[in-house]
């Protein structure tokens, strides 16, 4: 796995909760 593969990875990860969240607040 390359670096932006894996960057690309946290990323999702980080941003999908924090979505659910904001959805779950509305």
């Amino acid at each position: 796995m390359t670096v932006e593969e894996l960057t690309n990875i946290l990323d999702s990860l980080l941003i999908l909760p924090a979505e659910t969240e904001v959805v779950e607040f509305k």
